[in-house]
């Protein structure tokens, strides 16, 4: 797969795509499924680069990669949608990718292009002779028709999905045994949507350690930064692989003029975000959003305020990392499902706050508690121990690693009966 630019900056293909791609590719039964992960971790840019390698595939379906508006009225999303499939399938006919990154025109527009082909060129006019009402159900059958009378199989890519539960005429047309899809969006209702019609989930693979290395390191680059791999190996290991994160620490301390020649430097910049950054605005507005359908504000009023914090210490001193029923009123509780910052299992609803968030959410309420500069002075001392600590736990394997790997050069121990021999059969 050739390298797709990423909303990070900087084309990094992922593993998984390639995968996918296979998948979706299979003239039998091809893939049809919902990727699911938690929020920022990189699930549109995996569809924008498997849309790319499909795009390469000659022979292959033929890529449509749609993005969901909710606030779209029905004939607004037919026209988008139309509009849309239009365009990128003349962009993959005319074998030019450079054209998906082309504003996109009026439907009408679209249709007068040169290298549109004929049979869409007639499917477009036929959708503009019907009125208002029925467009909606039309354009979500076009990919079908136009697979059927080019007679090759089509992939769609369709992001922000959870909205296909308001727009039936849409949600019927993945029943088409012609196409092949890969759905994502918020998790929680896709995942109720995949329930109720059978649909597989496929979880969204994490950066490993040596991609995720890889991806600082060429960011490190083309801000300047110095390349500090040990303080970069520790991130990962305290806060996970996904690149949202490590974009926003660069781009800030450029942005300020700082550098990360350090783990502390490091270590500063993420208290910097969480505290006022752009890191810190994101879980703000996710919070808010938690209280607003309740019409409470967190911050509007004493008890708004007071709601706000006992809902905070709940997430954060979870009883075996399950929320009893009665912690937080059933408004909030969907408004913290809605967020994902609580999951709901068998066993009830399970807290799932990333490190990432947890620390955001302790030094909110440490802060309305202690003062700014007590909390962040208290993350950064935190961070700096978990660095310590995650940088222990790696030497104590690597030093495990070497021991066994000296251990297996001892003579008859190297090979037995066709197997290497186990860590007690070792140390006998």
């Amino acid at each position: 797969m050739g390298p797709t630019l990423t909303s990070y900056g900087r084309p990094f293909p992922r593993r998984q795509a390639q995968r996918l791609v296979e998948l979706l590719s299979r003239p039998e039964s091809a893939l049809q499924a919902v990727l699911t992960a938690r929020r920022r971790e990189g699930k549109s840019d995996l569809l924008v680069q498997i849309q790319a390698a499909l795009f390469d595939k000659a022979d292959g379906p033929m890529p449509f990669r749609y993005v969901f508006d909710p606030r779209r009225a029905p004939d607004a999303l037919a026209r988008h949608f139309a509009a849309s499939f239009c365009q990128q399938m003349r962009a993959f006919v005319m074998r030019q990718p450079e054209m998906l990154g082309e504003p996109l025109a009026l439907l009408e527009r679209e249709l007068e292009r040169p290298g549109l082909p004929l049979a869409l060129t007639e499917l477009g006019r036929e959708y503009l002779a019907l009125s208002s009402s029925a467009r909606l159900e039309f354009a979500a059958t076009l990919p079908g028709q136009f697979a059927y009378q080019e007679g090759r199989p089509l992939c769609l890519l369709l992001d922000n999905a959870e909205t296909l539960e308001v727009f039936p005429e849409l949600l019927s047309t993945l029943d088409d045994p012609r196409l092949s899809w890969l759905l994502t969006g918020r998790c929680r209702p896709l995942r109720r949507l995949a329930g109720r019609r059978g649909w597989p989930l496929l979880p969204l693979e994490p950066f490993a350690l040596e991609e995720a290395m890889a991806l600082a390191s060429e960011r490190c680059r083309q801000f300047e930064m110095p390349w500090v791999a040990s303080a970069w190996q520790d991130w990962f290991a305290i806060a996970g692989t996904s690149p949202e994160w490590v974009d926003r620490l660069i781009e800030s301390a450029a942005a300020a003029g700082r550098r990360l020649d350090s783990l502390e430097d490091l270590g500063r910049a993420y208290v910097r975000e969480s505290a006022g950054g752009g890191m810190g605005q994101l879980f703000q507005e996710r919070w808010q959003t938690v209280f607003a359908d309740r019409g409470v504000a967190a911050e509007a009023s004493l008890a708004g305020v007071r709601e706000a914090s006992h809902v905070a210490a709940r997430l954060l001193q979870p009883q075996g990392g399950m929320l009893e029923p009665e912690a937080v009123p059933p408004g909030v509780r969907d408004g913290l499902a809605a967020e994902e910052w609580i999951v709901e299992t068998p066993l009830g609803d399970a807290v799932r706050l990333s490190t990432v968030e947890r620390d955001w959410l302790e030094l909110a309420r440490n802060t309305a508690r202690f003062g700014a500069q007590r909390a962040e002075a208290g993350l950064l001392q935190a961070f700096l121990a978990r660095a310590e600590g995650a940088r222990q736990w790696r030497q104590a394997g690597d030093a495990v690693q070497e021991i066994r790997t000296g251990l297996l050069a001892l003579p008859g121990l190297a090979a037995g009966e066709g197997r290497s021999p186990r860590l007690p059969e070792l140390c006998s």
